[in-house]
């Protein structure tokens, strides 16, 4: 692309990574640029400017982590915390069917609990 900006950068980056590793590291790369302003909803704007860009810390959905913010009872932990590939819940009480949803409100794992 003629006159690439920071995004495209960035875009080009997380392509390699897919091409050359499967896409193993796309979170470790989105948070290190999210931290910089070059997050999933950043945007470039003309390269040619300076001042139309619009700078983004979030990550995409593939990325969000689980927190507990949220939760009523201390009676469950969740850890660790953030989540990434692997959650332990703990509970006092029975807990019988549980539920994972990620930050756009998708159901990503229910079941029972032996």
């Amino acid at each position: 692309k003629a006159n690439p900006g920071f995004v495209d950068g960035r875009d080009g980056i997380l392509m390699a990574d897919v091409v050359l590793n499967k896409g193993e590291n796309q979170c470790l790369i989105w948070e290190a640029f999210a931290k910089r302003g070059l997050g999933y909803s950043a945007d470039q704007g003309d390269p040619l400017l300076r001042s139309d860009g619009k700078e983004a810390f979030d990550l995409p959905p593939t990325c969000a982590r689980l927190g507990t913010d949220d939760l009523e009872a201390n009676t469950v932990s969740i850890y660790p915390n953030p989540v990434k590939d692997l959650v332990y819940i703990n509970s006092k009480d029975n807990v019988e069917k549980y539920e994972i949803i990620d930050v756009t409100g998708r159901v990503i794992n229910s079941g029972s609990v032996k």
